[in-house]
């Protein structure tokens, strides 16, 4: 794939915003030690061709990003009980009240042409019953790509993937801020004083952009430490999972309003 390609790839707001700008935010801390160290001696010839690395190394690092969000979908899945489309669909998970739930099984049913598990046929055999949960969801997956009409679950789509990719490469991320950091103190001369007295007067004698640098590159570790974790990731699941079901409602209002196709005559 060409760099136009590449770019123009990012213009969907998923691949943007779920697998980019993790991408970003994990290599964010290594391009501003560079831009940093490296201010004076650059030149125009230099910069455009790190742009045109950095373009191809983006597309690369988001689809190392979409890579290690999806190696974790099992684990936590596993962890959590079940894909959550599938435990919202199940007469034993209360997240979903009982009338809402009755509504888009009678639906899923009907679209799918086959009989959903009643409560008990899923408490004699649970394993069955979450077979015909996951075919239901596969089928409302494929039913609502359309950003137009169900805009609201592609945005929950892309909370979801945006955080669960970020916790994929949060040892990525963490590890380029780490990286940044110790090389900023390092070509600063900060690890060569003695006191935090000697810290102070010789943070206080770089220039502003290395205090800036170095806030950010911290900031951006704290942020990696705190804010991709596993709650994160199951709070935009579930929400993402709820979304889906709801679009049963959604699919049986267009049909209602789509006119059936006109008999044949003569």
């Amino acid at each position: 794939m060409g760099l136009i390609d590449a770019i123009l790839k990012f213009a969907d707001p998923y691949e943007r915003q779920a697998r980019l700008y993790p991408a970003l935010l994990a290599v964010c801390p290594v391009v501003i030690a560079v831009m940093c160290v490296f201010a004076t001696q650059a030149s125009i010839l230099t910069d455009v061709s790190l742009a045109v690395v950095a373009c191809g190394m983006l597309y690369w690092m988001s689809g190392l990003a979409r890579q290690r969000g999806r190696q974790l979908e099992p684990e936590l899945f596993r962890a959590w009980g079940g894909k959550p489309s599938v435990q919202l669909m199940r007469h034993r998970n209360g997240l979903i009240d009982p009338v809402t739930k009755s509504r888009a099984h009678s639906f899923l049913a009907t679209a799918l042409g086959i009989r959903f598990p009643t409560s008990k046929d899923e408490q004699q055999d649970p394993e069955s019953a979450d077979k015909v949960y996951e075919s239901a969801t596969r089928w409302l997956l494929e039913q609502t790509r359309d950003p137009g009409k169900f805009g609201l679950l592609l945005t929950e789509n892309i909370a979801y993937g945006f955080r669960r990719n970020m916790l994929g490469m949060r040892s990525v991320g963490l590890s380029s801020a780490c990286l940044a950091i110790c090389w900023l103190a390092l070509d600063a001369g900060l690890f060569a004083v003695a006191t935090p007295y000697d810290l102070a007067a010789r943070l206080s004698s770089v220039s502003p952009g290395y205090r800036v640098s170095l806030l950010v590159c911290l900031a951006l570790a704290g942020m990696w430490l705190i804010g991709a974790s596993e709650a994160r990731v199951r709070t935009a699941a579930f929400a993402y999972a709820e979304r889906l079901l709801a679009a049963c409602d959604g699919l049986a209002a267009i049909k209602q309003t789509t006119p059936s196709p006109a008999a044949p005559t003569g």
